[in-house]
């Protein structure tokens, strides 16, 4: 029961990225949007070029866990007159082994939270999209991906 859960996760992970954007390139589609809930601490590691956050948790489709996120902002020496860092973010769907994945790739103001930027690299095939994350509350966020 498990295992067959934990599949149809990963097919809904598969399958809402694939709704999200349709063929490559099309501006057609509704924006999906996710729940990320962090787990773990915020973890900060500086070093003499700036600091590093890093933290975790579950991504949450309406009511169902489909997987987990990892989280890296970096400031350099320099990004602080922006205010802002650098984000990846790694989506990690449940149940195959290693998990379908999408990593998005943007920019973090530090002031309000908010990221947006795009898809830099992904296990499904044919994605092409945007997105932008908003802090709801301590530790949960709305992501919301969108098309190109």
């Amino acid at each position: 029961m498990r295992n067959r859960r934990l599949v149809e996760y990963t097919l809904a992970l598969v399958l809402f990225i694939a709704l999200i954007v349709g063929p490559v390139g099309a501006s057609h589609a509704a924006p999906v949007t996710l729940t990320l809930a962090r787990t773990t601490a915020v973890t900060t590691v500086t070093d003499s070029a700036g600091f590093t956050l890093y933290d975790g948790g579950t991504v949450t489709l309406a009511t169902n866990i489909i997987g987990r996120y990892v989280r890296a902002i970096r400031t350099f020496n320099g990004s602080e007159l922006q205010n802002t860092g650098i984000v990846t973010i790694t989506l990690l769907g449940l149940g195959a082994a290693p998990p379908q994945n999408v990593t998005l790739f943007g920019s973090h103001d530090l002031t309000s939270g908010s990221e947006i930027g795009g898809v830099g690299a992904s296990s499904v095939v044919g994605l092409a999209t945007t997105w932008s994350l908003t802090t709801v509350s301590a530790g949960v966020y709305t992501l919301t991906l969108g098309p190109s």
